[in-house]
């Protein structure tokens, strides 16, 4: 990010339930602080969760908190596209997914939209997502709550198992990975050393 453009606190949940989940999880924090305008804090640890709805598979969920210069409506649409690059088809909702990054937290921002609601409307009901996100940014207030989410109690926490944990990104860029759209991919890990070294 140069110098003097503004930047946001937000926090990212991500989950996968189809592949080596972990293995996804950990190409999407290396893809997200591989984007010139976002930098990746803080990784949370890895937890299954079993699934609601129709999704035959526990899924593995986290969170990172990042710092970016992009607008709320910007970093959903990077956020879209390092789901496309890594792999993610249309699916229905609550069904099994490779990938899946949502927007949880956006500094204080409070926004009612079609395409973007914020906070995240399910992030004090799922435990799967307030879990990891209050280890990430436990100082955050919620801005509809008024509490920090270190002070929020975690739905179903009984049932968050961890199983590992994100990893922290390191400077020899994206890794090697043998899932779908590999090529794709490739190509910006140069990019990737580059904005970590700088």
């Amino acid at each position: 990010m140069a110098v003097g453009q503004v930047r946001h606190t937000a926090v990212l949940g991500l989950g996968s339930s189809l592949g080596d989940s972990q293995r996804a999880l950990s190409l999407a924090v290396r893809m997200l602080d591989a984007h010139p305008d976002i930098y990746v804090l803080r990784t949370s640890a890895v937890f299954r969760s079993v699934p609601i709805g129709p999704a035959r598979g526990d899924f593995a969920n986290a969170a990172v908190r990042i710092r970016t210069s992009l607008s709320a409506r910007g970093l959903l649409a990077a956020i879209k596209s390092i789901e496309l690059r890594i792999g993610r088809r249309p699916s229905d909702r609550w069904s099994d997914r490779l990938i899946d990054i949502d927007l949880l937290l956006y500094g204080r921002t409070i926004r009612r939209g079609r395409a973007l609601c914020l906070p995240h409307p399910g992030l004090l009901v799922r435990g799967f997502a307030l879990g990891p996100a209050a280890e990430v940014a436990g100082d955050m207030v919620h801005p509809i709550d008024g509490r920090r989410l270190k002070d929020i109690p975690v739905p179903d926490v009984h049932q968050l198992v961890s199983v590992g944990r994100l990893p922290a990104v390191a400077p020899q860029g994206l890794p090697d990975y043998t899932g779908p759209r590999l090529h794709a991919r490739a190509s910006n890990s140069g990019r990737a050393a580059m904005k970590i070294f700088i």
